[in-house]
């Protein structure tokens, strides 16, 4: 099973390049916006200023491990992890499923 989705990661996914401190690793995985239920403005007004709200879901292979914090780029969008979490068959990591926001060069 592990091998078919490392497959289909490779022949389907998108370039992702995982950023965690100074190391970076570039691999395929499935990167799209979790879609709502009505359109509305994906930003809201909070005493910082605007704030993005869209959220994206990330679905990539057992290895890397994504975890809370790390820092996403695929095309041309940069993204921090904001939940991740293994999806296992018996002790096996089949794939990690994460929940991105949008994040900025300089900001946390």
């Amino acid at each position: 099973m592990k091998e078919i989705l490392d497959a289909l990661f490779h022949a389907y996914g998108q370039a992702v390049t995982l950023t965690r401190g100074e190391e970076k690793e570039t691999f395929s995985a499935f990167v799209q916006p979790l879609r709502r239920e009505k359109e509305q403005e994906p930003r809201e007004a909070t005493a910082l200023g605007w704030v993005d709200q869209r959220r994206w879901r990330y679905i990539g292979p057992g290895q890397p491990a994504v975890q809370d914090g790390d820092k996403l780029s695929c095309g041309g969008e940069n993204f921090a992890v904001q939940g991740a979490a293994p999806v296992r068959l018996g002790d096996a990591v089949l794939y990690w499923h994460a929940v991105l926001r949008p994040w900025k060069e300089g900001t946390q």
